[in-house]
């Protein structure tokens, strides 16, 4: 079960880095999709890296099959997350609009 865990962290770790740097303005868009596509990226080569040597099912897999399947597979694993990502950028810009509510995004106002 352990295993399970280091995926999320990467994602995790992602949002945590990026919370403080957040403001509410367009401009961190391309900060946040990077954060976005590197933490998700990680996250993905822990979760499928690990699969591939430790599941049994695959012994014969070589570097430039595994190369290929993530080359594949990686993309809408990406996009996937871009799009879950964008949905509640939406409903946070829809209710900061129409409510004026703010928060303070930044993990030192958290404490």
């Amino acid at each position: 079960m352990q295993e399970r865990r280091f995926p999320a962290a990467a994602i995790w770790y992602a949002g945590r880095w990026y919370a403080p740097r957040h403001r509410d303005n367009w401009r961190t868009l391309t900060r946040l999709a990077g954060v976005l596509a590197l933490g998700t990226a990680v996250a993905f080569l822990i979760s499928n890296g690990s699969f591939y040597p430790f599941s049994g099912h695959f012994q014969d897999v070589t570097i430039a099959a595994y190369a290929a399947r993530v080359t594949r597979h990686l993309p809408p694993y990406v996009g996937y997350t871009f799009i879950y990502v964008l949905l509640a950028a939406v409903a946070h810009a829809t209710t900061v609009a129409l409510t004026g509510l703010r928060t303070d995004h930044s993990v030192e106002g958290r404490k």
